[in-house]
């Protein structure tokens, strides 16, 4: 009997190793920012029976996904509402893998056309000549001549994010990182056969670096320390518990950042400083002569301090890079603590 347990252990490890092309490798992400760099991904952990995460985009914790109904109840947690006519800016993806049953051949799943409107009993709904499934893939209409209008920054901006159509039934989808394509999710089965499909593995180790949903109190308890020392790096927390931490570039000898216990005062996308350039998701403390934001942008356009992150360089705030800064505006509220050390 354990000769035959190690065989499909072993079997199993390999199947996932074939299923999963794209592995998530510590050598490519800081451990300290996996809870950033992988909100929006479905997670499979290699090490741990294929166990599946989810890391939800506006806080970067990890939601453990039951192989039952239960998962399902996450998708709606999260789902976020789209419009027919955004959603259809989204191509759709076309995996075989995903097939279920193809009344018509046209490889498609019935389920997937019921969704996008096509005949899952007709392999050319619109009469072009063309199967839907050749057409989709191609990203034509299947309903029609031409092409839909498809939006390749709305596809990215919304990357990781959970769909629920508002106008029609309110049809799941998710738009997966990986191609920015959109995956039709008709229930909770469906969902981990698209996991396995677009889903990444991820070792238990590295996986212990994103914090448990379930190990969150309150939500809506959040605070920043901010080490100006050598360290140079910012902490966020909910509920005590650090959630993930960035390289910052805080006040230089001269100019320090002041310590001490503040709040966000205020906020602004897009702030001007006196020493004449533009502060992208500005954050005030104190009275508001400092506060966070990214990298500044000179009128010309030119990035300042983009090699300086890790550095004491500043005028007295605090600078977070690209990406990172914009993260923190919309993950902060004022009135959010902020101790700074």
């Amino acid at each position: 009997m354990k000769i035959v347990f190690k065989f499909y252990l072993l079997f199993f490890s390999f199947f996932l190793l074939i299923l999963i092309p794209n592995f998530v490798f510590a050598s490519t992400l800081s451990t300290s920012s996996l809870s950033y760099e992988l909100r929006g991904y479905f997670l499979i952990e290699v090490d741990g029976h294929g166990q599946a995460w989810y890391v939800d985009i506006e806080n970067g914790l990890k939601h453990k996904l039951n192989k039952d109904s239960s998962a399902w109840q996450l998708v709606h947690d999260f789902g976020l509402g789209i419009s027919r006519s955004d959603l259809e800016k989204i191509p759709v993806a076309v995996n075989e893998k995903l097939i279920k049953k193809d009344s018509d051949k046209d490889g498609l799943d019935d389920d997937l056309e019921k969704a996008i409107g096509t005949n899952p009993f007709k392999d050319d709904s619109d009469g072009d000549k063309y199967s839907d499934g050749l057409e989709i893939l191609n990203h034509f209409s299947p309903l029609n001549s031409g092409r839909p209008s498809i939006d390749s920054k709305l596809s990215s901006k919304l990357a990781g994010q959970i769909l629920l159509d508002v106008e029609k039934n309110g049809e799941a989808w998710y738009v997966s990182p990986k191609d920015n394509l959109r995956y039709y999710i008709s229930d909770y089965q469906d969902l981990f056969q698209m996991i396995a499909v677009v889903g990444h593995g991820i070792n238990s180790d590295n996986l212990n670096y994103i914090t448990d949903s379930a190990l969150i109190k309150d939500i809506n308890d959040k605070s920043i320390k901010v080490d100006t020392s050598k360290t140079q790096r910012l902490y966020y927390f909910l509920s005590g518990v650090q959630i993930g931490s960035f390289p910052i570039s805080s006040g230089k000898y001269s100019t320090p950042t002041p310590k001490g216990d503040f709040k966000i005062i205020n906020k602004s996308p897009l702030a001007w400083s006196s020493y004449g350039l533009w502060m992208p998701y500005w954050m005030g403390l104190g009275t508001g002569k400092f506060g966070f934001h990214e990298l500044p942008i000179w009128p010309s356009g030119y990035r300042e301090g983009e090699n300086h992150l890790g550095v004491a360089v500043s005028h007295g705030c605090i600078r977070l890079g690209v990406g990172p800064g914009e993260f923190l505006y919309n993950w902060s509220e004022i009135g959010t603590p902020v101790y700074i050390y």
